[in-house]
């Protein structure tokens, strides 16, 4: 890392690999180990978003009855499917959007 002023900050690839790396273990360790270990591409997604897209799969988590995340996930969708539409009116009138 190099400093040209007090407001700029030069980071090489590796380097933000390796912060962006360094955040993600405070909540999973095994991903960050997984961001590290593979090619990443990063770049900004409509303007306002930093995606990383990172190679290979990572193992999916599993919950100590055998059930991994997809399993978890489905059924978030399928509430969501089932309750979408109260859920976006309380989402609306939460954030003004509604009138009650």
């Amino acid at each position: 890392m190099k400093t040209t002023s007090l407001k700029t900050i030069y980071l090489s690839k590796d380097e933000l690999k390796e912060a962006i790396a360094d955040f993600i273990a405070k909540g999973d360790r095994s991903l960050a180990t997984h961001v590290r270990a593979n090619k990443c591409n990063m770049s900004w997604h409509k303007d306002s978003e930093f995606m990383i897209q990172i190679e290979n799969e990572v193992q999916d988590k599993l919950l100590p009855n055998g059930n991994g995340m997809s399993r978890i996930l489905r059924m978030a969708e399928n509430s969501m499917n089932r309750h979408g539409a109260v859920i976006d009116r309380i989402l609306d009138v939460v954030e003004g959007k509604s009138s009650k």
